[in-house]
């Protein structure tokens, strides 16, 4: 099975249109369709780099006691690993 993913608007008469210039061979296919949920809004704004998504989602989501060090010692707060030699 070859996949082709796009995203595109239902229209109110329920047809899924692709975008322009994505092209689609004649006959069935098989279509998942995946709504906007409240997680995906987070996704959905590309225009903001990736750490201002996240601290906007964050925000948003009432989290702010996140360490200091979480970027540089994420597997220690994950998994449990020891931190960094050069972090208190």
């Amino acid at each position: 099975m070859h996949a082709v993913r796009f995203t595109t608007s239902i229209g109110e008469d329920q047809t899924i249109r692709p975008p322009q210039g994505v092209r689609l061979a004649p006959g069935q296919a098989e279509v998942i369709v995946l709504q906007p949920d409240e997680a995906a809004k987070y996704a959905a704004t590309p225009s903001l780099p990736l750490p201002e998504r996240l601290a906007k989602a964050a925000k948003e989501l009432g989290i702010n006691d996140l360490p200091k060090d979480l970027a540089e010692n994420h597997d220690h707060y994950i998994h449990g690993t020891s931190k960094h030699i050069d972090q208190p």
